[in-house]
């Protein structure tokens, strides 16, 4: 039997009804960039279908113009049972089950192209999930202590942040007298918790451990970084609590003061506690409590002890002189590993310009140690294994910083080799939704599959991890292209609250603003965005162009989106622009570059493209476009 027809038959038991577009199926087995080859292929495939159909006097595929289908209802597929619950009800049945499901998905298929790799990365989660819910039913249903034992293990594995299978590891192993083993799983649910998410235990496993007499009831529940000081004391803890993700972390040490002056060491106190709070919201970095910055400066170790005693990678070191008006703070950004200086930043303590310090100057420090880090963990030579997923992800940053396609393409495969050294990585699913509703846009498409498959990829983003605003922005910004006005930009205004100097945020909700029709206010949230991020990627300039045409500022649109011409998916905006300042030769030739590489756009099509809220907005587009010959 042909691979793909494996391939075919999961696509289809994951679609409703058994049943998928005969177009869907083919992009994702022979990809989209060559229609007519992927067709031919389709049907070379089909007719070794039929032969094998005719061999076993059996049907398999249905198959017409437009769709694809099994042939019949009563085909026993393992995938459609597991993510249909159709799965045996007996503890025993589904013991084997699960473990019949827990192989590879689709293991030795060789198609390497972007679709296919979306719609199995998108598979895979849902099999996790419902291998996930499965394991907990079979679990309520066993009576074998050693079974029980073991899917609760199979439970951490699928989701480490799952408290039940802590619990029932540390119930197992006091009844076989192993309590030192449960106090290590407590342990090893505290770290896990606090390490991914920044909570402790909920009050559940807490109760649990102290009635199993594993630790007392006041530190059971204290599930703060302090508490777990004495935990993290041996070296191994980095390693393992950081492997799958390989997120650095980061803790800033007390300041040395040269000078004795208390109005002094009160505001570079408030400053350091904002810059705290501020490379908090930063998702992708994981800051140490204060209190353990303070123990470590009390003890006569070298910086590098940090890294071996509680997994640090960084640290902000800070000192104080005296200057002409008052006193200089110097930010020192150190690799503890290297010892390497990758920062270092002055800043006046000015006690009559305290507005700007803490309004301007303390985002702008935060923005240079994250950028620090971020362009230093790409280059880190001796990174180990365990930092593979984290450093996929900032390439994927890095490539999408492009709005052309192979860039966006390139950064799906970057955030999906993330996924794959950890599935519970947040911040990589946004960029996927981030890609696949880029690539929408990008490509022009009229179908709306793309922006459900990326809404989908938000939502898991924020179920993950509620605190990191990028999966909530990516929501509104598929609610945007969804034509959700409304609900886009209460997710815009929940991200900001979430991470108010997050610049890609300020960026997107420009481009929502636009849409929504009110250009004023997105022109002010684009300049913002700049602001934050003074080398900003190149799509922050296609949203400041849009908006500048909008507002008829056709000379400030070309000059915003001239520098990047080279890319034809801005052709169509330039096209308009420098067709109503005036410049009809220019014009042409951004038409003719649209026709070259969108032969099948037409005029009519924009109105299906663009997610203009009031249709004069759309209409001004067409106006610009018809001037520049576009048809």
């Amino acid at each position: 039997m042909p691979e793909k027809f494996f391939v075919i038959v999961a696509i289809l038991v994951c679609s409703t009804g058994d049943k998928c577009g005969r177009q869907k199926i083919v992009e994702h087995l022979w990809g989209a960039d060559n229609s007519k080859r992927a067709d031919s292929s389709f049907r070379q495939l089909l007719v070794k279908v039929r032969a094998i159909e005719h061999r076993l006097k059996t049907p398999l595929l249905s198959v017409d113009r437009d769709s694809v289908c099994l042939a019949r209802n009563d085909f026993d597929v393992d995938l459609r049972r597991l993510l249909g619950s159709k799965v045996p009800v007996d503890a025993k049945s589904d013991l084997s089950f699960i473990q019949h499901v827990g192989q590879p998905f689709l293991d030795g298929i060789s198609i390497d192209h972007i679709d296919f790799l979306d719609w199995q990365n998108l598979t895979e989660n849902r099999i996790l999930e419902a291998r996930k819910a499965i394991i907990v039913r079979t679990i309520d249903l066993s009576h074998s202590s050693a079974d029980i034992a073991t899917l609760a293990g199979e439970l951490i594995i699928i989701d480490p942040s799952e408290e039940l299978g802590y619990r029932i590891l540390m119930e197992h192993h006091c009844e076989q007298d192993n309590r030192a083993e449960a106090k290590r799983v407590y342990q090893q649910c505290r770290r896990t918790l606090l390490s991914d998410y920044s909570v402790g235990p909920g009050l559940s496993t807490q109760q649990l451990a102290a009635a199993l007499g594993l630790v007392d009831i006041s530190s059971a529940c204290d599930s703060s970084e302090d508490a777990l000081e004495g935990e993290m004391d041996d070296g191994p803890y980095a390693a393992e609590a950081f492997a799958s993700i390989g997120i650095p972390r980061i803790v800033l040490l007390p300041p040395k003061m040269v000078i004795d002056n208390a109005e002094t060491q009160f505001i570079l106190g408030a400053l350091l506690d904002d810059i705290t709070a501020g490379l908090t919201r930063y998702r992708s970095i994981n800051v140490l409590a204060a209190h353990t910055g303070r123990v470590q400066a009390n003890r006569d170790e070298s910086i590098g002890s940090l890294y071996t005693r509680y997994g640090v990678h960084y640290t902000v070191k800070t000192s104080v002189k005296p200057a002409n008006n008052g006193a200089v703070v110097t930010f020192l950004l150190l690799d503890v590993r290297s010892r390497e200086c990758l920062a270092a930043i002055d800043c006046p303590l000015d006690p009559d310009g305290l507005s700007d310090l803490f309004s301007r100057v303390g985002k702008e420090i935060v923005r240079q140690l994250v950028s620090a880090i971020e362009l230093h963990e790409i280059e880190f030579p001796s990174a180990t294994a365990g930092r593979s997923g984290y450093r996929h992800y900032l390439e994927g940053r890095r490539y999408m910083w492009q709005s052309d396609l192979p860039d966006l393409r390139r950064a799906r495969r970057a955030f999906l080799r993330a996924l794959s050294a950890s599935n519970e990585f947040a911040p990589a699913y946004s960029g996927m939704s981030r890609t696949l509703s880029m690539e929408k846009l990008v490509r022009g498409l009229p179908s709306d599959d793309l922006l459900l498959d990326a809404m989908e990829m938000a939502e898991r983003a924020i179920r993950l991890d509620p605190l990191d605003s990028r999966g909530m922005c990516q929501r509104g910004f598929v609610n945007l292209y969804l034509r959700r006005h409304d609900e886009s930009l209460e997710n815009f205004a929940a991200a900001a609250a979430i991470n108010p100097n997050d610049a890609d945020m300020h960026a997107d909700n420009a481009d929502a603003l636009s849409h929504a029709g009110l250009p004023e206010k997105a022109l002010e949230a684009c300049l913002q965005a700049k602001r934050l991020s003074p080398e900003w990627p190149d799509y922050y300039d296609w949203i400041h162009g849009s908006i500048e045409y909008q507002l008829g500022n056709y000379e400030n649109a070309v000059s915003m989106l001239s520098p990047h011409k080279q890319n034809p998916a801005l052709c169509r905006l330039l096209a308009a622009s420098t067709a109503m300042s005036g410049d009809s030769d220019e014009a042409a030739r951004y038409a003719q570059i649209l026709t070259v590489n969108y032969p099948e756009f037409r005029l009519g099509d924009l109105t299906s493209i663009v997610p203009d809220k009031n249709a004069h907005d759309t209409r001004h587009l067409m106006e610009g476009l018809k001037l520049a010959g576009v048809r």
